[in-house]
């Protein structure tokens, strides 16, 4: 196995999905024992907002380092759904409609800027 700078590891990409996947059976297991304690209610939604929120978080890791570069579109826009269904369900779209607005319009000039650097 020859790992040069400009090479990158076969196993790499799964790293990512690892990473995730713990993750998110770490913050499961949190919100259950939360729920169950009374700290929080609801704890699916905010289930799928860490679920939501960790697939953002792999766009961002995707796109900035290289290492790591594949496709975006299916995290993007699976993160996007889940953090945005989530929110409304937990504080009511009325209070978060500016906030999605704000994202939809970073999300278009970011492409640009994406589709600039290839």
């Amino acid at each position: 196995m020859n790992n040069t700078k400009d090479s990158k590891p076969e196993n790499d990409i799964y790293s990512l999905g690892n990473i995730r996947a713990g993750l998110l059976f770490i913050i499961a297991g949190s919100l259950i024992y939360a729920s169950r304690e009374g700290f929080i209610n609801e704890w699916f939604w905010w289930f799928l907002l860490s679920w939501g929120a960790i697939l953002l978080v792999e766009v961002t890791i995707r796109l900035s380092a290289e290492r790591f570069k594949s496709s975006i579109v299916s995290p993007l826009i699976w993160g996007t759904i889940l953090v945005g269904f989530s929110v409304h369900q937990l504080y009511g779209f009325d209070l978060w409609w500016p906030v999605t607005l704000i994202a939809i319009g970073t999300g278009i000039i970011l492409s640009g800027f994406y589709r600039s650097s290839l």
